[in-house]
């Protein structure tokens, strides 16, 4: 698969929205509804290019296949140089290495971010991303018991860290 990284734009946010659904099916997210584009404009709009960027991965096609954000991680300007990462691969295009690149992506770019700590916030039960995360050699820094509430289940969640420091 020929795939290009590029900066997310807001004519993207269809095919982000589209892979994120999947993601809330498949009890990924910690939301339990499908969401609209209109649902996501504010939310992108937070990001930026210079300090905290959404990546999109493209093929040759110029299809979105899978998608990175990195956002503030706590609004307090303490966490300042800290940020949260997520990523996103579409259905059919998983088990290719291409959650592994975005995440990569994210890693070499961070520090030009003015970041210093990565940090992923994974519901317990998604082992294929908690293991993408340690093979990146995030470290398991927290386990929170039961703080989500999804399709009517309590979920754990792990918090992952990684740190340039």
């Amino acid at each position: 698969m020929d795939i290009q990284f590029r900066y997310a734009n807001e004519h993207d946010l269809d095919a982000i929205v589209d892979i994120y659904n999947q993601a809330i099916m498949q009890g990924f997210t910690s939301h339990e509804k499908r969401l609209a584009v209109e649902d996501r404009v504010d939310w992108f709009r937070k990001h930026s290019f210079d300090s905290r960027p959404i990546w999109v991965a493209t093929g040759s096609d110029q299809n979105i296949y899978g998608w990175v954000s990195v956002r503030d991680y706590y609004g307090n300007p303490a966490y300042k140089h800290t940020a949260e990462i997520s990523v996103y691969v579409s259905t059919d295009n998983r088990r290719q290495g291409l959650g592994s690149a975005l995440v990569d992506l994210v890693i070499e770019n961070a520090p030009s971010k003015d970041i210093s700590i990565l940090i992923a916030v994974i519901y317990a039960d998604n082992l294929s991303s908690i293991k993408l995360f340690e093979n990146k050699q995030f470290e398991r820094w927290g386990f929170l018991p039961s703080v989500t509430h999804v399709f009517g289940k309590d979920k754990d969640v792990v918090l992952m860290g990684y740190s340039y420091n």
